[in-house]
């Protein structure tokens, strides 16, 4: 199988799209070799879903279900399937990439471990979005102290690039949100810097002051929805429509393909439209699913603390509202949170 590094990871959508990828015969072409991501709750969904798939040539074990629906706790699944929860802990790493993080050198030899030095794998993930998108924006305009010169989170691609110097790999995919396009510092498109860093990372790099293994790798950047190459300005294509190929949601982001430039006489296919899904063929058939609570244990008695408590604040002078509150509570009071668990 290939392997993937999944770097800036959050809680694995990515590894998720190559992982469900099969040949012909039906078995997997990738493999999620290494996720690295800092946020602790996504970091523990991706051990979780890295467990899923030790399994994928096996009966995945009902402990893991059971976990699902809330019968026992992960610390239980994880024992009883210990092998399992080794293995998948070990394709899985906490660690800060930026400044003040773990050294980049660190993350380095890590990756060259799980990777190998041959470059046959595939570099995916996204650098943090937030400062990229509009609304960060939106929210960053309105705060006389922001410098964007400043903000870790528009150079966090910069960690991208040393591990493209250092490790090589033969492939990457980088994802981030539209907002990018239009993004600026200093009246500079950020996009357009950032392809021309991509491009040639190394000088890039030397740029930031920051030293590389290999001062020769360059790459190709590619769309994945148009027959092209970016280069000379040219960024038409760069976002990726997905309610055009087939997903019942318009989300749009930018997905740039990278190919290794000594990797000679490769033309990359692009993906081809669909027929639009609506969200119904994919949750139709899924069961009934209600709101938990947070915080405090979900039960019957919670909600209907929760939904009386109401009584006397914004409920108090609207008779109708109270007592449509007062109906649901005791609706929910014979509710069983397990049902639609």
């Amino acid at each position: 199988m290939i392997r993937i590094v999944d770097i800036f990871a959050g809680p694995g959508g990515l590894s998720e799209g190559f992982a469900a990828v099969r040949n012909e015969a039906g078995q997997p072409v990738f493999d999620i070799s290494l996720s690295i991501e800092k946020d602790a709750a996504a970091y523990e969904t991706l051990k979780l879903r890295s467990f899923f798939r030790y399994f994928m040539h096996s009966k995945v074990p009902d402990a893991y279900y059971r976990h699902l629906r809330g019968e026992i706790k992960r610390e239980t699944l994880y024992t009883v399937n210990s092998i399992a929860a080794k293995k998948a802990a070990e394709k899985c790493w906490r660690a800060i990439l930026g400044p003040k993080g773990t050294p980049a050198q660190e993350v380095t030899d890590r990756i060259h471990r799980v990777a190998g030095g041959n470059g046959d794998w595939v570099l995916i993930g996204g650098p943090p979005c937030q400062a990229y998108s509009i609304a960060g924006r939106s929210r960053n305009s309105g705060n006389p102290k922001y410098d964007a010169k400043k903000d870790i989170r528009n150079q966090l691609y910069i960690e991208y690039l040393q591990i493209l110097t250092d490790n090589g790999p033969a492939v990457f995919i980088m994802e981030n949100v539209k907002g990018l396009l239009s993004a600026t510092i200093d009246n500079k498109r950020i996009f357009q810097r950032i392809l021309e860093d991509l491009r040639n990372p190394a000088e890039a790099l030397k740029r930031e002051g920051r030293s590389a293994r290999h001062c020769n790798r360059r790459y190709r950047i590619y769309s994945l929805v148009e027959h092209c190459e970016f280069k000379n300005g040219n960024i038409e294509g760069s976002v990726i429509k997905s309610e055009l190929y087939g997903i019942p949601q318009a989300r749009h982001r930018i997905i740039l393909l990278g190919i290794r430039e000594d990797l000679q006489g490769i033309k990359p296919k692009i993906l081809g439209p669909q027929k639009k899904v609506p969200m119904s063929a994919v949750i139709s058939s899924l069961p009934p699913l209600r709101s938990g609570l947070s915080r405090i244990p979900d039960s019957p008695e919670s909600w209907e603390n929760v939904l009386r408590s109401q009584e006397n604040s914004r409920w108090a002078n609207d008779g109708t509202s109270r007592a449509f509150g007062i109906e649901l509570a005791e609706k929910i009071k014979r509710f069983n949170p397990h049902t639609y668990a």
